[in-house]
């Protein structure tokens, strides 16, 4: 009986002999650990060759049987985020011989990028578009998680010496909103700044997720690793880069700034620092809001928030 294996979490599962040419190259779920993979035959022990299988399996896959582990989907996920650091720090020798180069190219970088989509984030040619004209706008990349989809991250490449100045923000910007993009990555190769574009309320807000350096003294460290994985392929379609980006822009300063100066958080407050206050020193103290609000003003400047 022909059998797969998951990746990830290595679950086998049997395939009935009328089901294998149509299943193998398909992606399919794994029903342990609900990962995504693409069906391939695992080589059929000598032991098993003659073996015969009784048990009659009407779905694409089955349960495996054998005993294990079972891995939590923080398990599984840091591991993935380990296999992509270990992949990403192989082109990472690539990109530092561009950097040295007397004149780096715009297009070494640009193909370098590229094949780190494939190799490290796991999209496949087919999710990748290059060298899209848009109205007066030339877009370097467009990336799809799904072909049959509209783009997810629009990038803007340019060699390792170009600084990822302002104007090149406001440019990218312009570009996402017109093409729907909810996603933008601005890089030099050496720096990724990764963007997210949405309206609320219709206003347009472009809030940056991660500013990553990677030709910087610690190359690819396991924190640029965290970050880098929101690019990825897997990231996307499980959400993760969604869930993310939502929460960095919920946690803007302006907007921990408005909640600070809610009316019932600066009752909460003058509350708490006065029955503090009585239990240590037995005095009771009243603060006036407006002294409170102004204080915590003078604290917010001092901390640049």
């Amino acid at each position: 009986m022909a059998k797969t294996q998951c990746p990830e979490c290595q679950a086998r599962y049997t395939i009935k002999p009328s089901r294998v040419e149509q299943i193998v190259g398909q992606t399919v779920t794994c029903k342990v650990c609900s990962a995504r993979f693409t069906v391939e035959l695992l080589p059929t022990p000598p032991t098993e060759q003659h073996e015969e299988s009784e048990e009659a399996d009407t779905q694409e896959t089955k349960t495996p049987t054998r005993k294990y582990k079972r891995r939590s989907q923080a398990e599984i996920r840091q591991e993935y985020i380990d296999n992509l650091a270990t992949r990403f720090r192989e082109h990472h020798q690539t990109l530092i011989e561009i950097d040295a180069a007397e004149k780096p190219s715009v297009a070494t970088v640009r193909d370098w990028v590229y094949q780190v989509l494939i190799h490290c984030f796991d999209y496949t040619e087919q999710d990748i578009v290059t060298d899209v004209l848009y109205g007066d706008s030339r877009i370097d990349m467009l990336v799809h998680e799904n072909t049959e989809d509209p783009p997810k991250i629009l990038f803007n490449i340019l060699n390792t010496r170009r600084s990822l100045t302002h104007k090149l923000v406001e440019k990218i910007k312009k570009d996402t909103f017109a093409l729907g993009a909810p996603f933008a990555v601005l890089t030099n190769g050496g720096i990724w700044r990764f963007f997210r574009a949405d309206k609320l309320d219709g206003e347009s807000r472009f809030v940056e997720i991660a500013n990553i350096p990677i030709l910087d003294e610690d190359g690819v460290s396991d924190t640029d690793a965290e970050e880098l994985y929101l690019l990825s392929k897997r990231a996307l379609q499980r959400g993760d880069t969604e869930k993310t980006s939502h929460q960095i822009a919920a946690l803007q300063p302006h907007r921990i700034t408005e909640a600070l100066f809610e009316t019932s958080v600066l009752s909460k407050i003058n509350r708490t620092l006065s029955q503090n206050y009585k239990t240590e020193a037995g005095v009771n103290v009243n603060i006036a809001p407006e002294i409170l609000q102004q204080k915590i003003e003078e604290i917010l400047t001092t901390s640049n928030l």
